[in-house]
């Protein structure tokens, strides 16, 4: 059975519809999902370029040598364990950054939106 159960249609100029078509394809997102986004509260962002995910791949790529790192010192004990944790807590928290700056959509103050609409 289907979670959405209604149908929305809504009329739109030339130049309204061109900007929306324009932000969907930036988004890469469908226009049942762009509302829904913006409905729920958030705004969504564009699509990444390339060098993005390049990037992202290569900061996991580190991650993972980090990983290899600390079971080498966790058996040999060759490594400083509290300078391995420190780095690998700041490229969680730079992924994480790079993330949130990109890729997660923001959430938009409802407020205004409640005030149109009288809710």
């Amino acid at each position: 059975m289907r979670n959405r159960n209604f149908s929305l249609n809504i009329r739109i100029n030339e130049k309204e519809r061109d900007r929306l078509d324009k932000i969907l394809h930036r988004c890469n997102l469908s226009k049942s999902a762009y509302i829904r986004m913006v409905i729920n509260g958030y705004f969504p962002k564009e699509s990444p370029p390339i060098a993005y995910h390049e990037t992202i791949k290569e900061l996991n790529c580190i991650g993972n040598n980090l990983n290899q790192i600390a079971k080498v010192a966790n058996t040999t004990g060759i490594i400083d364990k509290n300078y391995y944790m420190e780095q690998s807590t700041k490229l969680e928290a730079e992924i994480l950054k790079i993330n949130k700056a990109v890729v997660i959509p923001e959430r938009i103050d409802m407020l205004w939106l409640q005030r149109k609409s009288g809710a």
